[in-house]
């Protein structure tokens, strides 16, 4: 038996529909996942995927743990309270931030997929190029063919994170590439140094565009 969510069956062709229903936390952790390239699969008896599975069935969406015959509730009201949402977000927080093996491999391959899109200068990692990229490939797709996601607020406040100082009040220019000066700004954007520690807070970035509002629908 197929449910909808609301209305009849042609509220599925409806384009004043699209974007209206709310991702459940499986669905937007999952969305996360594919959109930063994670290859994870969970296993038993395996530290990371304990710490994986412990935080995500804390959302309230842990696959198979609704009983039987209906199923998780499909409708957006009984997944807006802040517990779902708050540790799906905590889900891919982790993933993002965590390192795997001897070697430290990060599970979700941020800085080399920003490296695969630019090339290895400095000039090209500015936060307006860094933010189009992600903002684009966290959604699969751009308000403008040109410009893609500039402009937009969206664009602006994740552009902003990448931009701010560490004294937390000023702000880098978002078309200077990191680590290409000015002082304070000579570290790239691999390094995990202080005081601007940008590889973390590269992923930070990817964070703040996979818990904003627009990419919680669907």
């Amino acid at each position: 038996m197929v449910l909808l969510h609301d209305g009849g069956p042609g509220s599925f062709r409806d384009l004043g529909n699209f974007g209206n229903k709310t991702k459940k936390p499986f669905e937007a952790v999952v969305s996360a996942l594919r959109a930063v390239n994670v290859d994870f699969t969970v296993r038993r008896n395996d530290s990371a995927s304990d710490g994986f599975m412990d935080r995500f069935r804390r959302s309230g969406h842990r696959p198979f743990d609704w009983r039987a015959p209906d199923g998780f509730p499909d409708h957006t009201s009984y997944w807006m309270g802040g517990g779902a949402y708050v540790h799906a977000w905590r889900t891919v927080d982790w993933v993002l931030d965590q390192n795997l093996g001897a070697d430290q491999t990060p599970l979700a391959p941020v800085l080399s997929l920003t490296l695969g899109e630019f090339s290895a200068a400095p000039a090209d990692h500015t936060p307006n190029n860094l933010t189009n990229f992600w903002l684009a490939r966290a959604f699969d797709w751009a308000p403008n063919g040109t410009t893609g996601w500039r402009g937009t607020e969206l664009h602006y406040q994740v552009a902003s994170f990448m931009c701010r100082n560490t004294d937390t009040v000023t702000y880098f220019g978002p078309d200077v590439g990191i680590g290409n000066g000015p002082a304070g700004n000579t570290a790239g954007i691999g390094t995990d140094s202080g005081p601007n520690y940008w590889h973390s807070r590269l992923r930070g970035m990817v964070d703040c565009a996979l818990f904003s509002p627009q990419f919680m629908v669907r």
